[in-house]
């Protein structure tokens, strides 16, 4: 498996020992399976897993349902032609992030059953830098598609660089702007990510909002305006320079009033984002731990 990593990252999945697990495994010769209709299967198998094994108020997943769903068999049979899938078919960049918030959404819920994950992603060793899928003729890991596609090749924020080498094929498929709303939409099978959703090109910008605004008004979000104290998801940490914010504040110092001034525009009370924008400053930030227990739905 000959993948154009970075130094950075030939360096730290070296010493971590990190090596890609491709969980759509070609058997046979998949280059003769036409993949002609795979997006509407992928859309409507969603909409089955969705409805079958996602709960609709908390957004946790039933696994063991999952697991034995027919749903999830034919998906099983349908991710080795992702392998030959034709990118070239997403026109739009609506159409590309689309395809790949709701392919990383998927592949999570796969990785859990596949591993037969129990408690925590964490149990994985670099689950996010390993685990992927052949897509196109080229490998690409949970990471690979939320630093390198996603975020506009921006990189994983503990790691110097971009994800992908601009000798990369993977690079030409690069998103060619950020929407810091993409955090909202990815799911990371964790108690502590956004809700699990499936988008469609369509509808997009308004499930990305609606998606933010739910986030940013739960109970992640904690904003004091007596004390004017406010607490984040780590989310905005580990991220901050995507929220208009320097890199010192991901190193743990620096100024997070942006975070602040970004997240208003989200906020349900528009009288309360108005005070919270103009009196950002004045706000002492600090970050949530981040709860990794599985996102299922208790048995």
């Amino acid at each position: 498996m000959q993948i154009p990593y970075t130094p950075a990252q030939r360096l730290y999945y070296g010493v971590a020992r990190i090596r890609p697990v491709a969980l759509n495994a070609l058997e046979g010769d998949v280059s003769a399976q036409p993949s002609e209709g795979l997006l509407i299967n992928l859309s409507r198998l969603m909409r089955r897993i969705e409805a079958e094994a996602i709960d609709p108020l908390t957004k946790r997943v039933n696994y063991a349902i999952l697991a034995t769903l027919p749903a999830y068999a034919e998906y099983r049979a349908l991710v080795p032609l992702l392998a030959t899938f034709d990118l070239a078919q997403l026109i739009t960049p609506a159409q590309r992030f689309a395809f790949w918030v709701n392919l990383y959404n998927l592949l999570m819920l796969d990785v859990v059953i596949q591993k037969r994950i129990q408690t925590s992603v964490q149990t994985v060793r670099g689950v996010f830098f390993s685990h992927g899928y052949w897509v196109g003729g080229c490998f690409f890991s949970l990471n690979d598609i939320e630093q390198g596609i996603l975020r506009a090749n921006r990189g994983y924020p503990a790691l110097p660089g971009g994800q992908f080498l601009r000798t990369d094929p993977r690079y030409a498929l690069i998103m060619p702007t950020l929407d810091a709303r993409l955090h909202f939409a990815l799911n990371c099978a964790s108690e502590s990510c956004p809700p699990i959703a499936f988008y469609s090109a369509e509808n997009l910008e308004s499930q990305l909002t609606l998606a933010t605004q739910n986030f940013i008004n739960s109970h992640e979000v904690e904003l004091d305006a007596q004390h004017h104290t406010a607490q984040l998801s780590k989310i905005f940490q580990w991220y901050a320079p995507d929220f208009g914010a320097s890199f010192a504040v991901t190193l743990g110092f620096g100024d997070a009033s942006p975070l602040l001034v970004w997240m208003s525009n989200y906020l349900l009370d528009a009288e309360w984002g108005k005070y919270v924008k103009l009196n950002a400053k004045r706000f002492r930030v600090s970050f949530r731990p981040y709860n990794w227990a599985l996102n299922q739905i208790p048995t």
